[in-house]
């Protein structure tokens, strides 16, 4: 019997969640393909494992990513879940069969089989008995409460052994080579029956097992062998197909065993088991246009198409079919119909290849790739205030730590910027990328200065020389150049190898500390000095047995330190070459390391996640744990009180250095979406972001809406940055466990229920579990219709309910219910939903617009100049735009010495009786807006002073008063866009009140259940205006109307979500052309989306 290997710890039973910390996960997704798909018993979830090394657990009805697990350090072939429900089990490529703990994703068990792959798992219904099936010439059985083996099986090396065990927990089947599956006692191994094919020999020809009842399956693709049933005598009961083109990857029963599912490379098939029919083959073109509500709430579309299925099973109460895939993707499918139903990914899960073309899951461009993903690095500048990413796009972007947002962009890459690095200075920057360029930047205002051209492949690494006077190039092309900064032209080359015939890619390259040589580090753990002038190899210092991923050196210049992904960290005497130390603390590939300000201390990060401190002579000081992902860059701030960290995943982590404990962590999901939290559960960021990003505690997922009022923080990043604590937000796990969040659900109607009223009476029963009841709101389409609040709710005692009746007039179509109570902090509780359907052809529409815009203020010194011919514009597009879209349009225009507040609420009061739940409303307010002790202002005309609170009060219209006059408007389509600005004031507390501001946007959206599109405030900088003709929103929103938002599919059509998105890609990129800055607006949308112009 071979040696076997146990780590772990005790098994937990029963552990419950409560007390148990609140991660903050975001929808990262896969990023190589998924090999196995393992539903929990009860359906609630679902555990994928990849060949990116890592399991991730879903949440089925959301759609969304709850954890991942980490600890593989290679392919994670097979999953399942523990009968108990409490534990998942996987097994990898590295030889590690790992038991885990769902609701923590602890690592309880290690169990090892040198030498072999594991590719196939099986567990009886007791838990007891766990088998594993290997490529290699060896069945295990092991039981899992001894933590011992009971006993080997012999299979056929170097081709995989698949296992199963009946649900009665009495036999084990192993499916081997040459269509042969033999049948054990499970306690014993003891051989009961094997069966073979007759005539002929198919090595190669692996034979895939399952169970059905008391008989088993087997197939194999050798003519003549086929999918079938068979008795446990041999005798076939049951022949599906007597041909199979391919070799089966999984099998999969429904819970009635009425159902089969079988998996090949091709195709994933549904069998009738009872007839042996082949009802359907699943469609990989097929597209899920409208996911479905209750299985997927992220509500995420993906026009995605496979080439290689990996694994289905089926859901636990057999209505789906989940299916795994080589392009990184789960898909749902309803059982019963084979229609595609939903897509669970994250942002990082790609749709097969990069922006350089090298596909993860490809066996030539995978490596490739890795090295892409390992340069994905951020690069803090001097100051310490900005840091710049590039997150393998062509362009580089300059991010501002202290407001969140990215301030500079450097563009001019044809393809993906690969390595960046900036002067000590910091006011040039160098990047280099697949266009086989390298280009130099004036950091203050991103103006392309130099581009150095000659290499024939792509750029892999970019280093400044310690005078600043030349720049050099390491590429896959085997070269390294040398170039002078000031010319652009190359001073010297290097090739890494002799003979022509040979290409070593360069992979790292920094000049020496006297600038005379080049150290270069690549594949194969190869270490180089080199002489600049001769281009020859000075010396090789020989040790690492892996890529080298990074070369630094000591402050006195005497010592190289280079990293690897042999694991270690290697000190090296310059001169001799003599390793003079090895640091093996890293379980994994070590691809970053730095040193402080005064070379008193080294900080590393690598593949294990795990932030190391080091003395400079190489003593461990620290760790700091936290990211989930390989790290891929480190920094210490210029003052040495923070350590800023970088993942492959886009993840920014800010640390405290002295007391090691995590500050921010930064999420960037693509060009426009970002968010930070910090670890008490405060958070900021964009409106898209929120939506990927939860709180997860146990196994139960929590939207980061559900805590806005509390814990949305425009501040967070200063008071981080700063000595402050977050001033009254308690920690989020303490008022979890102190104020529990209320449970609600719809009683009438009932889910998908057919309406033959137009209105109906919704009934929602709201219980208080502990933590009271403030609110009870009911939304429609998102759209809130009615909020009830008051002592009939906060009477309710705990443990208690009380049952609200709401009146809802239905729109023809589908109409979405959605409840949602508050506990007394103001904490959301999960909403429950219902679809009522009400069969009606449309009724007459009418778009309501309301546009104001105000130059004239009794307060000279307030006047605008674009503000009354912005709001215009604005009346005149719709117009135009929307005319074919609604029965009827009518406009209401003040303007000027017209925008009183008393008008303004007026024709909001006039409008909220007549505009029905069918009907448009735009609202458009171009002029001034305030923000005065965290309540944002609309200003009439009659204000004088922007930041009187008394004045304000009296004259100003407070977003509070918008959202009530919002909220009793009827209309469930409903936008709201704005063109504010606020005047004067120092550029620190315009900052200041802008977040402020962002706050109020975004609760106004979500409040009332809307649509909200505004300007950023600030001051109005008039050659903007004078050039565009326009506030530059407008501006931007003014060309969306005309038809240029419309995106993809393009339809003629521009609906919200695209008028959002343009507004969001193009104000920025205008900010920037015009004012020398990058201007961000905010957008936050709540509600259904609908068509907001169509062409004629």
């Amino acid at each position: 019997m071979k040696r076997w290997f146990f780590i772990g710890c005790l098994w937990l039973l029963g552990q419950s969640v409560i007390g148990q910390p609140v991660e903050t996960t975001v929808q990262r997704g896969h990023t190589r393909a998924i090999n196995s798909l393992a539903f929990s018993p009860d359906g609630k979830l679902l555990v994928s494992a990849s060949d990116d090394h890592t399991l991730k657990l879903w949440e089925v009805e959301t759609g969304r990513e709850l954890r991942t697990f980490n600890g593989h350090k290679n392919d994670v072939n097979k999953v399942l879940f523990h009968p108990n429900g409490e534990w998942v089990i996987s097994s990898s490529s590295d030889h590690d069969i790992k038991v885990w703990e769902v609701a923590t994703g602890k690592l309880l068990k290690t169990y090892t089989i040198p030498e072999y792959t594991i590719i196939s798992l099986a567990i009886d219904p007791t838990g007891t008995f766990l088998a594993a099936g290997s490529y290699g010439d060896s069945v295990y059985v092991y039981n899992t409460k001894a933590d011992s083996i009971i006993y080997g099986l012999k299979g056929d090396r170097s081709l995989p052994n698949y296992v199963d065990i009946d649900a009665q927990g009495k036999y084990l089947l192993v499916g081997h080579d040459n269509r042969k599956a033999t049948l054990h006692e499970l306690k014993t191994g003891k051989l009961i029956y094997e069966y073979k094919e007759e005539g002929g020999y198919c090595g190669g020809c692996p034979t895939q097992v399952g169970f059905v009842g008391d008989e088993v399956i087997t197939s194999s693709h050798y003519k003549g062998s086929g999918l079938r049933i068979r008795n446990l005598s041999g005798k076939t009961t049951k022949l599906f197909s007597d041909q199979i083109e391919e070799n089966t990857l999984s099998i999969s029963l429904s819970p009635n065993n009425e159902r089969m599912v079988t998996v090949d490379e091709d195709s994933v098939v549904v069998w009738e088991v009872k007839t042996g029919k082949r009802l359907f083959a699943l469609n990989p073109k097929d597209t899920d246009e409208k996911p479905l509500y209750g299985l997927n709430r992220l509500g995420q579309r993906k026009e995605h198409y496979t080439d290689q299925f990996e694994d289905a099973a089926f859901s636990p109460d057999g209505n789906w079919i989940a299916t795994a895939d080589n392009t990184n993707f789960i898909i749902f499918w309803d059982a019963k119909t084979g229609q595609r139903i939903s897509t669970f990914y994250g942002y990082l899960t790609q749709p097969g290849k990069d922006e350089l073309d090298f596909d993860p899951n490809s066996y030539w461009e995978w490596y490739s790739h890795e090295l892409i993903s390992i340069k994905n690095k951020i690069v803090l500048a001097p100051d310490g205030i900005h840091a710049f990413r590039s997150d393998r796009g062509k362009t580089v972007k300059r991010w501002n730590l202290l407001i969140g947002k990215v301030d500079q962009l450097y563009s001019g890459h044809e393809e993906a910027v690969v390595s960046f690095t900036l002067n000590k200075a910091g006011d040039k920057l160098l990047t280099a990328g697949g266009d086989r360029t390298a280009k130099l930047w004036e950091v203050s205002t991103g103006k392309l200065l130099k581009t150095f051209k000659g290499h024939r492949d792509l750029v892999f690494d970019v280093s400044f020389s310690h005078d600043q006077t030349r720049v050099l190039t390491g590429s896959r092309d085997g070269w390294v150049f040398i170039w002078d900064v000031e010319s652009g032209e190359v001073v010297s080359r290097i090739k890494m190898d002799e003979d022509p015939k040979y290409v070593t890619p360069v992979y790292v390259a920094r000049f020496s500390p006297n600038d005379l040589y080049v150290f270069t580090g690549v594949a194969g753990g190869i270490l180089k000095m080199w002489e600049i002038d001769t281009g020859r190899e000075v010396k090789e210092y020989i040790g690492h047995t892996d890529l080298i991923t990074d070369i630094e050196f000591s402050q006195d210049g005497k010592t190289v330190i280079s990293t690897s992904s042999d694991h270690t960290i290697r000190f090296w005497d310059l001169l001799t070459g003599i390793q003079l130390k090895k640091l093996t603390n890293s379980s994994e590939a070590v691809y970053d390391a730095t040193f402080d300000e005064g070379g008193q201390n080294m900080l590393t990060g690598g593949a294990d996640r795990v932030l190391r401190l080091y003395s400079a002579e190489g003593r461990l000081v620290r760790t700091f744990t936290g990211h989930k992902s390989a790290i891929t860059s480190v920094h210490f701030s210029p003052d040495k009180r923070f350590i800023i960290s970088g993942s492959i995943d886009g993840v920014v982590k800010v640390w405290n250095l002295e007391s090691g404990e995590e500050l921010l962590t930064y999420f960037t999901l693509d060009a426009n979406d970002w968010l930070t939290t910090n670890t008490t559960g405060n958070f900021f960021g964009t409106d898209g972001a929120s939506k990927q990003v939860f709180f997860v505690q146990g196994t139960q997922s929590f939207e980061l809406d559900r805590f806005f009022k509390n814990y949305y923080n425009p501040n967070l990043l200063k008071e981080a940055f700063g000595d402050a604590k977050p001033a009254g937000r308690n920690d989020l796990l303490e008022q979890l466990k102190e104020n529990p969040t209320p449970d609600v659900a719809i009683q009438t109607p009932e889910n998908e229920s057919m309406a033959k009223q137009p209105e109906v009476d919704v009934l929602v029963k709201a219980t208080n579990t502990g933590g009271g009841l403030k609110t009870l709101k009911l939304l429609q389409n998102g759209k809130v219709v009615e909020v009830k609040e008051g002592d009939l709710l906060a009477k309710v005692p705990e443990g208690k309910s009380l049952i609200q009746k709401f009146k809802v007039h239905l729109l023809p179509g589908r109409n979405t219910l959605e409840a949602i109570a508050s506990n007394r902090n103001d904490i959301e509780s999960r909403p429950d939903a219902v679809d009522v359907l009400y069969n009606l052809e449309a009724e007459e529409t009418t778009c309501f617009v309301l546009s104001i815009g105000i130059n004239h203020y009794e307060n000279p010194a307030l006047n605008l100049n674009y503000a009354q011919s912005d709001a215009k514009a604005f009346t005149d597009e719709v117009r135009k735009a929307s005319a074919g879209l609604y029965d009827r349009m009518e406009v209401h225009e003040l303007y000027d010495t017209e925008a009183t507040r008393s008008n303004i609420m007026g024709v909001l009061d006039a409008l909220s009786i007549r505009i029905k739940p069918g009907d448009v409303f735009y609202f458009y307010y171009a002029g001034h807006g305030t923000i005065v002790d965290d309540e944002f202002y609309f200003v009439p005309t009659e204000n004088v002073r922007l930041y009187s609170k008394a004045n304000l009060a009296k004259d100003g219209i407070s977003a509070t008063e918008m959202r009530e006059k919002f909220t009793k408007i009827k209309a469930v389509k409903q936008i709201v866009l704005m063109d504010a600005c606020q005047s004067g004031g120092a550029t620190e507390l315009l900052a200041t009140r802008g977040a402020m501001e962002e706050k109020a946007m975004a609760q106004l959206s979500r409040s009332a259940g809307i649509h909200v599109l505004s300007a950023a405030g600030s001051e109005q900088f008039a050659t903007e205006y004078k050039e565009l003709g326009h506030g530059l929103f407008t501006y931007v929103l003014l060309e969306a109307l005309k038809g240029k938002a419309d995106g993809a599919p393009q339809d003629g059509v521009v609906s919200v979500y695209e008028l959002k998105s343009y507004i969001d890609a193009l104000v920025p990129e205008y900010s920037k052309k015009y004012k020398g800055q990058l201007q961000y607006p905010y957008t936050f949308s709540r509600g259904q989306d609908f068509p907001v112009t169509v062409k004629e």
